[in-house]
């Protein structure tokens, strides 16, 4: 008797979408301890570069990804500008960051803050991956960017201009409906304005607390648009 197959994580649902389309360069911010990196090592990207910005996970990251050439561990925190921050630290360290998640005892009860400090960020960006010449979206490019971190993806795309979002074929946010998620319409219409399309990934059921969105560029509206 087999045991049963292990759901898919949200990640590997969206990854599954790009319909095994190979991936070129992967940006991911927010990557944790190194869970994210069973769902790239089914079908590596060219180049993934996982940031992350609490220290003690950030550690366990570069541990994971030790031995995979084309894995590359960033730590910074990374937020819309660049200066001081007020980093906020829980009992769980896969919620430390920027945000104060307000509400989330709530919904946790064994979670509780456990402190703040002053930490220094980089500007998303200044992040040398945007200071690298510029690919033409309609040049056939399979690159992803993932902003796995709640409560900042809104501010970290709208600290992109659209040139510098549309680098990417695809990009996959993690929102978080206590912050700033107004739901999926929201979304769609904050990344139609660069000309990117909702993709539902097949089987996907949105957590409510944590939902992904994922868009793909449309090449052929971007060039209308750029007529």
């Amino acid at each position: 008797m087999h045991a049963p197959r292990p759901s898919p994580s949200p990640l590997q649902a969206h990854l599954a979408a790009l319909h095994g389309q190979p991936l070129d360069t992967v940006l991911h911010v927010g990557a944790g301890q190194g869970a994210v990196l069973h769902a790239y090592a089914e079908r590596p990207p060219r180049r993934l570069l996982l940031v992350e910005g609490d220290p003690a996970s950030a550690e366990a990251l570069r541990g994971a990804a030790r031995g995979r050439p084309w894995v590359e561990v960033v730590e910074a925190v990374v937020a819309p500008d660049a200066g001081t921050v007020s980093w906020q630290a829980y009992n769980l360290d896969r919620f430390n960051g920027p945000p104060v998640l307000d509400g989330l005892e709530a919904v946790y009860p064994r979670l509780h803050r456990a402190g703040q400090s002053n930490v220094h960020a980089t500007a998303l960006p200044s992040m040398s991956l945007f200071q690298a010449p510029q690919k033409p979206p309609a040049s056939g490019h399979r690159d992803l960017l993932v902003l796995d971190v709640p409560g900042q993806g809104a501010a970290l795309l709208a600290s992109l201009e659209p040139e510098l979002v549309q680098r990417f074929h695809w990009v996959l946010v993690r929102a978080c409906t206590l912050v700033d998620d107004d739901g999926a319409a929201a979304w769609q219409a904050r990344m139609h304005a660069s000309c990117y399309r909702p993709v539902q990934p097949a089987g996907y059921e949105p957590d409510p607390l944590w939902p992904w969105h994922l868009f793909e560029l449309d090449a052929a509206r971007w060039r209308i648009e750029r007529l």
